[in-house]
């Protein structure tokens, strides 16, 4: 009996691991980069302000690390979300290669806009987005 509470526990707690690692607050058309993998995440519903925020933490690892900082040729992961968000229903609003900032918004659901941070770290890049809907 306590092989099988132990067992299970630990499905459990794969299971849970598992969801944590897929999980997304990010409507279903926001494009997502291939290989990222949540790092971290928030949602909040109605909190000081009304309306919905989520704000999803991504790590790019290793050899996927491509964000290159100031903008330099190569920076696949900036282009990717330049191009991805400058398409129906996502607006560019404005952008810095530079610095790894995309402001955005929907141009379907007027209330909706926010923000992609892009940041090379020792040995990945962290893709933070920010969105806000009201």
């Amino acid at each position: 009996m306590l092989v099988l509470a132990l067992a299970g526990a630990g499905l459990g707690a794969v299971s849970l691991y598992n969801s944590f690692k897929h999980y997304n607050c990010l409507p279903a058309d926001f494009p997502s980069y291939p290989l990222a993998t949540t790092a971290n995440y928030s949602y909040e519903l109605n909190g000081p302000t009304p309306g919905v925020y989520c704000d999803m933490v991504f790590h790019l690892k290793g050899s996927d690390r491509r964000f290159v900082e100031g903008g330099a040729p190569g920076s696949v992961v900036f282009d990717f979300y330049q191009t991805r968000l400058d398409g129906d229903p996502w607006q560019v609003a404005a952008s810095d290669p530079g610095s790894g900032h995309i402001a955005f918004r929907n141009v379907k659901r007027a209330n909706t806009s926010g923000t992609v941070d892009l940041v090379a770290k020792a040995g990945y890049t962290e893709i933070t987005i920010q969105l806000y809907s009201r």
